[in-house]
């Protein structure tokens, strides 16, 4: 539970890129090169963007490319440090 609120006060003070929320319509739409130019946007607005950089791992599974996704999870965590994503036990 504290990791959860850790990740949940993370994101709120980080501010949402432009592109996050199209990539998130996106990629509920499984339009998913639309999604990835989005989620790209987004991660070039705010690098670390924690909520991003899940949704290119999602993405990347989806579209079978693990490389990807476990590239794009162990950013997020050597990024945000304090995040609790650490206890994912995902290995940077």
């Amino acid at each position: 539970m504290v990791a959860a609120v850790s990740i949940l006060v993370l994101l709120l003070a980080q501010g949402e890129p432009g592109g996050y929320a199209k990539a998130a319509r996106a990629f509920a739409a499984q339009d998913f090169p639309s999604a990835e130019a989005a989620v790209d946007e987004a991660l070039h607005e705010k690098p670390g963007y924690v909520p991003a950089l899940l949704l290119k791992a999602r993405l990347s599974m989806v579209q079978g490319r693990m490389d990807e996704a476990i590239a794009a999870l162990k950013r997020a965590i050597a990024d945000n440090p304090a995040s609790g994503l650490k206890s994912t036990g995902i290995s940077t």
